[in-house]
């Protein structure tokens, strides 16, 4: 990854796409109250991120990733797998996505595959950043981006779309919810 400054003038350089479409997260919980304060709570730390004012929401692109994401396993979830959770259909629209699923993206930035996909957490364990929270909150910072597209490490050839939830315009909003729930959950 490239250092701080370099980092920054990467991304400046970068052009940016639209994303909108539909998008996956399995929030444990099985009542509207619980699933709304897991979901905010979600927003909070991982792989971008680590606990700053920065809030990413991390989805995916399908169901059966969402399922592995959850369970952070890289088998197919069964339904026993995801009892006590609930699996959320929600609605993305995303004007400027840093697409880090283009390997000519990840090369300007500095960074790979390995690298997106690596391990991060024995890196917080030791009072660190992990390469893709520096990255992920540069690209917030920088003020150029809505949504992170990355790798998904569990399913490789799948990518997560990593939504900064107080940076797009139109809410992400969780639909198609189950029966007891209403009508819409915003983030």
């Amino acid at each position: 990854m490239l250092r701080d400054t370099e980092l920054r003038e990467a991304l400046a350089a970068l052009s940016t796409g639209a994303w909108e479409g539909q998008v996956f997260r399995c929030v444990k919980g099985v009542t509207a109250d619980e699933v709304q304060k897991n979901l905010c709570n979600l927003t909070k730390a991982g792989r971008y991120s680590r606990g700053e004012d920065l809030r990413v929401l991390y989805t995916s692109h399908g169901w059966e990733v969402a399922g592995m994401e959850f369970r952070q396993s890289p088998t197919p979830p069964t339904p026993a797998d995801l009892r006590g959770a609930t699996c959320l259909s929600l609605w993305v629209k995303a004007e400027r996505v840093l697409d880090l699923t283009d390997a000519g993206v990840r090369e300007q930035v500095g960074t790979s595959l390995q690298e997106l996909t690596g391990d991060w957490q024995f890196l917080n364990e030791q009072g660190e950043d992990a390469p893709t929270q520096r990255l992920g909150r540069t690209a917030f910072e920088s003020g150029r981006f809505d949504a992170v597209r990355a790798p998904s490490k569990l399913r490789p050839g799948e990518a997560n779309l990593l939504v900064f939830v107080d940076r797009i315009g139109e809410r992400v909003v969780a639909t198609d919810l189950p029966p007891g729930f209403p009508e819409r959950l915003e983030v």
